[in-house]
């Protein structure tokens, strides 16, 4: 039941971002005499004004909780960049319900703000359908990533059990659509994975409803000793998807990729000045050895252990949001760069800089790759030039987003970035 239990402070109210002796860790990568820092310690003084969240932030709350928080900022005309949103929420699952209490800011008009979820700015029907006792009985909140999506299991008058989306306006009808498209077109097809069916859309809410299928979250399930078989699985299962013939996508943009890796090394030489020149020559090099990037496959364009569902023999894909007619390399790279991202057992290991760590994720790497390469029978499925290329933006996209995310470990990302200089080194 989404009944939540109140966060100090009232919904909605404006929070003075004063100093405060004691603050949470908070973007901590950002160093003292970053252009950032001042704003982010006003982020973190306003949290730390809030008992509950600072309790939460520091981890000393019993139970499941989640935090996520974001920096979004767009390049300036100087080549540095300027913040232009923040946002951090502590969540909590207790009993008497699930709550999150969300500080936020945007540049536009500058001001910070707090808000309590079912509260959102940007998924507004969250307050109106949970406003409603009917609507929120029964419910299971499964993830809610603020200002983006709020997902839901909840009771169904057609199917018995459902998941609720909420998304954006500007972005839940493409990806409804995009449901009913893949959902129909693999209808009687020999898959070998069960696909979402489409129960109904609320575009006043900017919901929809989609079948709730059975099955556990793979990504919990893969460990040392399971490793090898179920990511052989994976990638088998990845390669018969790139095999599907799905009419009606959109062909994917290499244009805007490009455009994105160039402002990912930006980002990350922003945030990392040592780290700046490097990244300058890694984009030229990327630049000058860029192969054909096609647009001619159906791929998932998330496709992580963690939107696959195992229940005994029975396997499902979820998470069609960013499919399109795409290029199968970069599907594959972006699914090997996030193992140690997707994967608690790696991201524990990696965090931890734990001395095996980047042995096991080329183990696991490896194991995917066989079975992938077993469904188009081919020893390599790709030239090793190309897939090279690939892995190198697919690292550098997850090195940025651990500043973007506030996920930095520096063992994690001195992993990630030895990942992305051996791919260009290949290159040579």
């Amino acid at each position: 039941m989404i009944v939540p239990p109140p966060f100090p402070g009232s919904a909605g109210a404006p929070s003075g971002l004063r100093g405060h002796a004691e603050k949470p860790p908070l973007f901590d990568f950002l160093q003292a005499d970053h252009p950032f820092r001042p704003r982010v310690e006003g982020f973190a003084a306003a949290i730390a004004a809030r008992p509950e969240c600072l309790a939460l932030a520091r981890g000393e709350l019993g139970g499941r909780t989640a935090i996520h928080a974001e920096i979004k900022a767009l390049p300036d005309e100087d080549g540095g960049f300027r913040l232009d949103r923040f946002y951090w929420s502590g969540q909590r699952w207790t009993d008497a319900g699930f709550a999150a209490a969300t500080l936020s800011y945007a540049a536009r008009d500058g001001q910070a703000g707090w808000q309590e979820f079912p509260h959102d700015a940007y998924l507004a029907g969250m307050a109106a359908h949970f406003g409603c006792g009917d609507a929120s009985a029964g419910c299971e909140v499964l993830r809610y990533v603020p200002l983006r999506r709020f997902t839901f299991r909840a009771p169904h008058a057609r199917a018995g059990t459902a998941i609720g989306k909420f998304k954006r306006k500007s972005r839940f009808r493409r990806a409804y659509a995009l449901l009913e498209t893949i959902s129909g077109e693999l209808a009687g097809q020999d898959t070998g994975f069960a696909v979402a069916a489409p129960l109904g859309i609320d575009p006043a809410l900017g919901l929809y409803f989609q079948e709730a299928l059975p099955g556990e979250d793979l990504s919990r399930r893969i460990d040392a000793t399971s490793c090898d078989a179920l990511l052989a699985r994976v990638g088998e299962l990845h390669a018969r998807l790139h095999g599907l013939a799905v009419a009606g996508l959109a062909p994917w943009d290499p244009a805007a990729f490009l455009r994105a890796l160039a402002q990912d090394l930006a980002w990350i030489g922003f945030v990392r000045p040592q780290l700046a020149e490097e990244m300058r020559a890694a984009g030229e090099t990327l630049r000058a050895q860029a192969p054909v990037l096609a647009a001619d496959t159906f791929c998932h364009g998330d496709f992580v252990c963690s939107q696959v569902l195992v229940d005994g023999e029975r396997w499902a894909i979820t998470d069609f949001d960013l499919a399109c007619l795409g290029d199968p390399c970069r599907d594959v790279a972006m699914f090997l760069a996030g193992l140690g991202y997707d994967l608690p057992w790696l991201e524990r290991a990696l965090h931890a800089g734990e001395p095996d760590a980047a042995a096991q994720v080329e183990r696991a790497a490896a194991a995917y790759l066989e079975g992938y390469a077993s469904r188009r029978g081919a020893v390599e499925p790709f030239a090793p030039r190309r897939l090279a290329w690939h892995r190198a933006c697919a690292e550098i996209y997850y090195l940025a987003l651990m500043f973007k995310k506030d996920r930095y470990a520096a063992p994690a990302f001195a992993a990630g970035l030895k990942r992305m200089r051996g791919a260009l080194a290949a290159l040579d």
